[in-house]
């Protein structure tokens, strides 16, 4: 009975103490990274192609502005009081296709699935994202890092610069960083350990909400 009692409160230690570190994970990959969500109207092949136009329009004309931010933090603060130079950009691009639908810009968490660019995967979860949602926003998104600025590569390949993907890195913690951009056998692990911990949260709280 001892033993047993033994075993069960060890298991418990080791699971509180994965839980602390993977809540650390957590919080380090939302505050340092920024995404950008862009979801379509509807699935029909013209609105896809103009929730495409829209990011294209946005990135041409904020690329330069927003990847020369330094941080995460200083990208979200200056994202946040660009929101309405952000809708207009897609709202014109709407109105410059001849398409009668609102646009609505916010900066909000919201969850991603996982996602690879290359050489780089990140882990499902809860993220602070620039959201761009057209029409009925019933579609099928695009989404992408803004910060550090893996948006402004080549959108067709995937490619991502060599500069670009160590600001990543560097503005990561490097258990992090090794999390999203190693292929060693022992980061794969623990990859796997994080989702499965993430899909035992989100049982959870949907039992609880």
């Amino acid at each position: 009975m001892k033993k047993t009692l033994s075993v069960t409160a060890l298991c418990l230690v080791l699971i509180i103490l994965i839980s602390i570190s993977f809540c650390k994970t957590e919080r380090n990959l939302s505050d340092n990274l920024l995404r950008m969500h862009i979801i379509a109207n509807s699935d029909s092949k013209a609105d896809q192609q103009t929730k495409l136009k829209v990011r294209d329009s946005i990135l041409n004309e904020m690329g330069k502005e927003l990847s020369s931010f330094p941080t995460a933090s200083y990208a979200k603060v200056n994202v946040s009081k660009k929101l309405d130079k952000i809708k207009t950009i897609a709202q014109n691009t709407l109105i410059q296709e001849g398409i009668n639908e609102e646009v609505k810009v916010s900066l909000e968490n919201t969850y991603f699935p996982r996602k690879s660019y290359h050489d780089i995967t990140l882990p499902k979860g809860n993220y602070d994202a620039l959201r761009v949602e057209i029409g009925n926003a019933k579609g099928q998104n695009w989404w992408c890092v803004m910060f550090p600025p893996l948006c402004f590569t080549d959108c067709a390949t995937g490619e991502i610069k060599e500069e670009d993907k160590e600001k990543l890195k560097s503005n990561l913690p490097k258990s992090e960083a090794e999390l999203i951009t190693s292929d060693k056998n022992s980061i794969k692990v623990k990859f796997k350990l994080y989702e499965l911990w993430q899909d035992g949260k989100e049982i959870i709280n949907s039992i609880f909400n």
